[in-house]
């Protein structure tokens, strides 16, 4: 195997394990937020809404990061 080709090896697996990170942090929020309707009238509820909003951002927003980096690799 050459230089190039372990290089690649080495940066599926790394990209393998960053998407297994999500997958399980969509699992929680799935299990999380299924079902959940905020009262947006409500101000603690709207408080927690964009909390809640906030977390799940950050996620897709990593994820659409590495997904960036991989479309630059291809």
């Amino acid at each position: 195997m050459n230089n190039l080709t372990e290089v690649m090896d080495k940066e599926v697996i790394n990209t393998i394990a960053e998407f297994s990170v999500f997958e399980k942090n969509l699992a929680v929020y799935k299990e999380k937020y299924t079902g959940i309707v905020y009262d947006l009238d409500d101000e603690g509820q709207m408080k927690s809404a964009k909390s809640d909003r906030y977390d799940i951002g950050k996620t897709v927003s990593a994820l659409d990061k590495i997904h960036k980096q991989i479309k630059a690799h291809c």
